[in-house]
């Protein structure tokens, strides 16, 4: 298997009056260009250990590897630009910005890395057509369907050729046809560019097209397959 990502004895727990361990002793191995769903009942950690695969938290012990690079070895600056350039992100409840446009919120992380104003403008128009919104860049997010805005927030995610995508329940707000177009995309952009996707999901339409299953139980990895 041609990994991508690779974690070693994750560790992360919250003080509530007691410590509850939200990922425990988490040891994984993501295959690159394949969909890999995670899954369990709710509470198991299945967020938390995406929060800490994407470095948008950061565990008490353990590390992650990202094609080979450490996170733990990396300042928070050095994180935070690796996030930028290397990871994209998908949403329950979208996240897109709501004063800008469809187009404007496919551009906004390509501001980040420093591409020019017109190329940005040019790759979100092309992403916005391949996610069948063409019609809808000058759209604003509350005029936009819930299936719409998750296709602009999985157009948003691709904006920088991440060599990964981290999705937590994308199609957890969505209705049964958004649901099916959703996995759809996702599905073809895997085909199609052999992007790597890691989902965590309660929906067993995802689970279903995915490579590679990871399930969790009390901040455990119970499964892989």
């Amino acid at each position: 298997m041609n990994e991508i990502l690779r974690t070693e004895r994750l560790n992360k727990a919250f003080h509530l009056g007691e410590t509850i361990y939200a990922v425990s002793d988490v040891s994984i191995s993501i295959p690159a260009g394949k969909i890999t769903a995670i899954v369990g009942p709710s509470g198991c950690g299945k967020s938390t250990l995406l929060s800490l695969l994407g470095g948008l938290d950061r565990p008490m012990s353990g590390d992650v590897l990202l094609e080979g690079q450490s996170y733990r070895r990396l300042s928070e600056d050095a994180l935070a630009l690796m996030r930028r350039r290397r990871l994209g992100y998908v949403f329950q409840f979208f996240n897109l910005i709501p004063h800008l446009s469809a187009l404007e919120n496919v551009m906004l992380p390509m501001s980040f890395v420093g591409t020019a104003r017109a190329q940005a403008r040019e790759k979100a128009r092309e992403l916005l057509s391949a996610v069948g919104l063409s019609k809808r860049l000058n759209h604003m997010p509350l005029q936009l369907s819930g299936g719409e805005q998750q296709r602009v927030a999985i157009a948003r995610a691709l904006a920088n050729a991440p060599s990964l995508v981290l999705a937590d329940e994308p199609t957890g707000n969505l209705d049964s046809k958004a649901r099916e177009d959703v996995v759809e995309l996702l599905t073809r952009f895997n085909v199609a560019n052999s992007q790597t996707f890691v989902i965590v999901t309660h929906d067993d339409s995802v689970a279903s097209v995915a490579h590679h299953v990871i399930r969790m139980a009390d901040g455990r990895v119970v499964n892989q397959a």
